[in-house]
């Protein structure tokens, strides 16, 4: 079985520009709170205004998906990721010949990028170029790029009058905040940072309130919910847990609870002003709206069509995928070591005529909370626990049958050099994961890639050390339909720019 690389295959060309992911307006099907029952939501890619090619928005997603995974399985583990006020160690680091001078290799952020930088002893600085560039020189190593929290940003207004913001959504967690005056600590937004004395719809919420005992951690100061929420890492934002009026789609929901942030630390935020907790846990937007049910549908990664967020009673597949009985559905799992995420049980995978069947053990939950499978809108790229991975690496280069190549260019590994007459002819083994009842079954669009720069064909997938993530490229042009009242999770293969 295969599948044929045409032109619908991501081709990473120098020359391409990426557009928006989502712009656009909002709808809603009610605009009272306790009678809301549908939303409508444009979702943007947080790349959308960078002017990227193809390459360079893959190479950044990649970077943010490993500093994503590796966040997120530090919660499960409750590991710590390695913290940057660490004491580094006595270090020999070898240093090479370049154009007259002399360049140490290093690496730069988390996670770590390599760097070839000039040694100087007759200066001080230590610098090196980054995004956004006003004028910058050519290069061989890509331009730094800061990890982020998730990929898409929802546009959406708060307090009395309303003000704008962008927020990222986020399905790995579950508090609504954004950062508020007067700030402690607070990174650079594009918009104003909300200001609570300047909304007459603002109120502190009380220690007594049941969203204060809904938080990982809290704190009473002075009859106030003081709250700090980390992510896995360094990052973190603390504050006063409030309610506020929200404003979607001209929809005015009056008391939410939000984290409102005065002390926000971590470089993975910048991309909007906060984040909407889209998890399954009491304080996350959908559970405090009371919707069962909530849906998006990601437009390819070039595709300048916006990604539709839809909330309620909107939340169902479309007709056309109905009709055509391509509608799948699995259950979705708990886990009480971690409520916020959507869990599913992957029984097995299949890589063209090759069905991979591994211990029942290789992707559950484990005793102690670790491992599973999680369905993530943050995280870009799959990743597979090990054992997993290596059993898909295995069988694709079995049919493949071309060189193996290398893709940390782009952040990939498991690569094949393209023939030197292209891809046309390549035939891609069929990619398909098997959940329990229901079977994704991916488009070659979905999970390989050719940089052409390089000519490494590339399958975007990873491996994990204990959890495993179904990342938003596999999701592409793919609806999902989180139904958090009966626990299930379905899919169907969707044009998502025609939803």
């Amino acid at each position: 079985m295969g599948a044929q690389v045409q032109l619908r295959l991501l081709l990473l060309v120098a020359t391409a520009v990426f557009a928006s992911c989502a712009t656009g307006g909002l709808a809603a099907t009610s605009s009272q709170l306790g009678r809301l029952e549908g939303l409508r939501v444009a979702l943007t890619h947080v790349d959308a205004h960078g002017n990227y090619t193809k390459l360079q928005l893959l190479r950044r997603a990649a970077r943010r998906s490993r500093h994503r995974m590796s966040r997120l399985v530090a919660r499960t583990t409750g590991v710590p990721m390695m913290s940057s006020k660490a004491v580094a160690p006595a270090l020999q680091v070898p240093v090479h010949a370049g154009n007259g001078e002399f360049l140490m290799d290093m690496s730069i952020g988390t996670p770590a990028v390599a760097y070839a930088a000039i040694i100087d002893t007759g200066s001080d600085l230590v610098w090196t170029q980054c995004k956004p560039c006003v004028e910058c020189f050519n290069q061989s190593t890509p331009v730094p790029v800061h990890a982020g929290n998730g990929e898409f940003l929802m546009d959406m207004s708060i307090g009395t009058p309303a003000v704008a913001y962008a927020a990222i959504i986020d399905t790995g967690s579950d508090l609504v905040w954004t950062q508020c005056k007067p700030c402690v600590e607070c990174f650079n937004q594009s918009t104003p940072v909300f200001d609570p004395s300047s909304s007459s719809t603002y109120a502190a919420l009380p220690c007594s309130s049941s969203f204060c005992s809904d938080l990982p951690s809290s704190k009473c100061t002075s009859a106030k919910c003081g709250y700090t929420y980390t992510y896995g890492d360094s990052s973190s934002t603390q504050g006063v847990l409030a309610a506020e009026t929200f404003t979607l789609a001209k929809t005015k929901l009056p008391d939410v609870a939000f984290g409102c942030g005065d002390t926000n630390e971590g470089d993975g935020f910048t991309q909007g002003a906060g984040l909407v907790g889209l998890g399954r846990g009491p304080l996350s937007l959908v559970s405090q709206l009371g919707l069962k049910k909530f849906s998006y549908c990601l437009t390819s990664l070039d595709d300048t069509s916006k990604s539709p967020l839809l909330l309620g009673s909107l939340a169902s597949i479309s007709e056309s995928a109905a009709a055509a009985s391509s509608v799948q559905t699995t259950p979705l799992i708990k886990n009480p070591s971690q409520p916020s995420f959507y869990y599913v049980n992957l029984k097995g995978l299949t890589v063209g005529s090759t069905h991979i069947t591994l211990p029942s053990s290789a992707f559950a939950v484990q005793d102690d909370g670790t491992g599973g499978v999680i369905v993530d809108s943050g995280t870009s790229i799959t990743y597979l626990e090990l054992q997993g991975y290596r059993a898909l690496k295995k069988a694709f280069a079995a049919q493949m049958k071309l060189p193996a190549a290398d893709g940390s260019g782009i952040g990939l590994d498991m690569c094949f050099e393209a023939p030197a007459s292209g891809v046309d002819q390549v035939e891609v083994p069929k990619l398909v994961f098997h959940f329990n009842g229901a079977d994704l079954d991916l488009p070659a669009e979905n999970y390989m890639v050719l940089d052409s720069g390089s000519g490494a064909l590339c399958v975007t997938v990873m491996g994990s050390r204990g959890l495993s993530i179904i990342g938003n490229f596999q999701q592409q042009n793919i609806q999902f339909v989180y139904d958090v009242g009966e626990n299930t999770l379905s899919f169907a293969p969707v044009q998502c720019a025609k939803l």
